[in-house]
């Protein structure tokens, strides 16, 4: 798996390649199986960085870094983590 980081002004999005499948419910509460590329993302601020994992790959809240490369690696350490969970309980 590759991590791709795609920058921009505010928001720098983190997604990976190749996609992985992963399990998600839906409103009605059944599991259905779903191809996740995009994992999280950073917001930054004036003075740091705010690291975001998607809910469908792992429930952590953000996390504010002071320096970008910090925030890069939670980001990826934490939708490592939460993508093997999820693939384990699948």
């Amino acid at each position: 798996m590759r991590f791709i980081w795609e920058n921009g002004e505010v928001y720098l999005r983190c997604t990976i390649t190749p996609k992985v499948r992963i399990k998600t419910r839906e409103w009605g509460g059944t599991p259905n199986p779903y191809w996740v590329d995009a994992v999280g993302y950073i917001k930054v601020h004036a003075d740091s960085y705010e690291a975001n994992i998607y809910g469908t790959v792992s429930p952590v809240a953000p996390k504010l870094f002071a320096h970008l490369e910090q925030a890069k690696a939670y980001v990826e350490e934490q939708s490592l983590i939460g993508l093997a969970v999820n693939k384990l309980t699948m």
